[in-house]
């Protein structure tokens, strides 16, 4: 497979993944996109992120708060209005969520104690 051949396959990932510090704006690293030249899945990734991580130490009151003062700037202003329409939906059930349980779960070796020897 030429280079060209895998980068055209590729590109529907590779697009996305470079653009994991863009911002709606176009200010994010490194400035190459914005608006609607960024991929819809960093779109959300960027806003589902933030509202999470918000919500996490500030409740729902921080994760709205963060969605509205960076709506149009770091955030899609769309992506921002669907959240803030039906952010109790989308907020449900997330504080029962534990990812690293999630993840060792996912994975039993992660809950594997090493040997000093094995570390």
């Amino acid at each position: 497979m030429t280079m060209a051949l895998f980068v055209a396959r590729h590109l529907g990932v590779c697009r996305p993944l470079l653009q994991a510090f863009e911002r709606w704006d176009g200010r994010g690293v490194p400035g190459q996109a914005g608006g609607d030249e960024l991929a819809p899945a960093m779109r959300l990734v960027h806003l589902a992120d933030n509202v999470e991580a918000f919500h996490h130490t500030a409740g729902v009151e921080g994760a709205l708060a963060v969605a509205r003062e960076r709506r149009g700037t770091q955030f899609d202003p769309r992506l921002v209005d669907c959240f803030l329409d039906r952010h109790a939906t989308v907020l449900a059930g997330l504080d029962d969520i534990r990812a690293w349980d999630e993840v060792i779960t996912l994975d039993p070796r992660l809950g594997e104690v090493l040997a000093a020897a094995d570390v």
